[in-house]
């Protein structure tokens, strides 16, 4: 059962990275080159505008018959819509596509020269298998096209294997696992990981019919965290001496022996995605335990005073973001506009960031950990939710009351801020336009924390909000992810003395003016969500 990394055969051609990482969509609508038949490439051609040089690699057929006259094609140099008709260079797709107003909607995908609209696909699960392929397809343009099938989620032996297991439909592994799911299970599973860890994590099993994230089987590259059982718990692989797989009429089960103990971790995933975790497991068991974990990061050198570039060198799958603040502050810091303190501050700050991106907020006891000040914090939650409608100081911190209903007190923000795009995406219209409550009231109370600020979303009862309102929870914490991007990016480049409000002042042209002078180019797109569609 055991296959050595060393042995990985490279993926270094589009069609077989896009094949991998996409490829367990589990629609027939999605085909592969050189698997799409004739009769659908020749189809194609009534919406794809392909050059003869142009090769195709992947197909999404969005008509009834399959005739391939509709939906999405992917060739070797753009991807072409049917709906509207237009053709995008690969090389100005760098951000997943988004679906505002859920699956069932038409989504729309960001590019480096503004927003498109994508075709409206049949059915929730073909819009599916389209976000699955187009997120594929930005992280291969991101990165230059360097990957390997030996290359995982993590680096090192653990994060291979998982590369190779971690695949079947139900196990959502990096780089795609649903971010409000991912913000939900973060908020739920014990022992989250820490501010302050290395721990990466590699995939994600979402335990709910409801597919909200309060319930799920988490791996990283040391250890299984999961509720899905009768009690939470969390079990390190060094501690796991044997693995079976165990096949009910409706339900499996991963049991274990560990330490000495037998474990059991339902699941209500496919057999096959359980037979995958199991060998995920017992591959791990086989390898010596000084060999599980990544070898350590190169140290910063004299000419990395900051630590910046080491940290990028060290992250796998890094998101766009992360990898353009390393570069600014290394850059910032080189020409003497920021202080060595500084910098290494943001740089501290960027892997925090890194870590909600990638796998939730860190936690620290019941608190989620921002990369932002108190202070940039509390001016996010203005901008996101408006002025709230009590606020006081406590011990060690401040708590602020919101009342998230549209067209009443700070709700009315909501529908135009990034929290309502997400809750649109992940809620529903219903919810944010009013539907269902007549109040939903959410505590905010956020602390110093050593660097960044801790924070936590409760009931007015002080129960946490990702236990009673897991998709609402999950909306707000995957957004304050998102626009704490943009306002570390505002601090790199402008400093910290500015007020809050002045520095969200700054234009987005003074933005990019200034990435260019430090960096050569200059596009602040995966940072600010850009008005207007393209196309449209």
């Amino acid at each position: 059962m055991y296959r050595d990394p060393s042995n990985a055969l490279p993926v270094d051609t589009l069609p077989a990275f896009l094949r991998l990482a996409a490829g367990s969509a589990g629609v027939t609508e999605l085909r592969f080159a050189p698997d799409i038949p004739p009769k659908q490439l020749q189809g194609s051609l009534s919406f794809a505008q392909v050059a003869p040089h142009e090769q195709p690699v992947a197909l999404l057929d969005s008509t009834v018959m399959q005739s391939g006259k509709g939906g999405a094609l992917v060739t070797s140099l753009a991807l072409h819509l049917d709906s509207p008709r237009m053709r995008v260079p690969l090389e100005l797709i760098q951000w997943e596509p988004t679906f505002p107003r859920g699956l069932s909607e038409a989504g729309v995908l960001h590019t480096a020269q503004g927003a498109v609209m994508l075709p409206r696909m049949p059915t929730r699960e073909t819009s599916a298998a389209l976000a699955r392929l187009l997120s594929a397809l930005a992280w291969w343009v991101r990165s230059g096209g360097r990957f390997a099938v030996g290359h995982g989620a993590a680096a090192g032996p653990v994060g291979a294997i998982a590369a190779q297991w971690l695949r079947p439909e139900g196990i959502a592994a990096q780089p795609m696992i649903p971010s409000a799911a991912l913000h939900v299970a973060g908020g739920c599973l014990p022992d989250w990981i820490a501010p302050d860890s290395d721990e990466e994590l590699l995939g994600l099993v979402d335990e709910t019919v409801s597919r909200d994230g309060t319930r799920a089987i988490a791996f990283t590259d040391r250890r299984i965290i999961t509720n899905s059982g009768s009690s939470p718990m969390q079990i390190p692989y060094g501690q796991i001496h044997s693995v079976e797989v165990f096949k009910g009429l409706v339900s499996h089960a991963l049991k274990l022996v560990v330490a000495g103990h037998r474990v059991e971790v339902p699941t209500v995933v496919s057999h096959e995605a359980a037979q995958a975790m199991g060998a995920f497991l017992y591959n791990v068991t086989l390898l010596p335990p000084e060999h599980r974990r990544a070898a350590p990061a190169t140290p910063p050198g004299a000419d990395d005073p900051t630590g910046a570039l080491a940290s990028l060198r060290a992250l796998a799958w890094p998101d766009p973001r992360v990898s353009t603040l390393f570069e600014l502050v290394h850059a910032a810091h080189a020409r003497g506009d920021v202080p060595l303190e500084a910098a290494r501050d943001l740089v501290v700050r960027t892997r925090l960031l890194q870590q909600a991106l990638r796998q939730g907020h860190a936690r620290h006891a019941s608190a989620s950990v921002s990369p932002l000040s108190v202070v940039d914090m509390e001016f996010l939650l203005w901008q996101c939710l408006g002025q709230p409608m009590r606020q006081q100081w406590v011990h060690g911190g401040k708590v602020l009351e919101y009342d998230l209903r549209t067209g009443g007190g700070s709700g009315r923000m909501i529908a135009s801020s990034v929290v309502g795009l997400a809750m649109l995406a992940v809620v529903g219209i219903g919810w944010v336009g009013g539907g269902g409550r007549s109040s939903q009231q959410v505590f905010v109370r956020i602390a110093e924390a050593p660097c960044g600020a801790y924070f936590t979303l409760t009931e007015p009862s002080g129960r946490s909000l990702s236990e009673s309102e897991p998709k609402v929870y999950g909306a707000l914490s995957s957004a304050f992810a998102d626009a704490s991007a943009e306002a570390l990016l505002r601090r790199a480049l402008f400093g910290w003395n500015l007020s809050p409000s002045d520095l969200h002042a700054q234009s987005l042209g003074a933005i990019e003016q200034r990435m260019g002078s430090l960096l050569g180019r200059a596009d602040a797109g995966p940072f600010v969500r850009r008005d207007g569609l393209a196309g449209a």
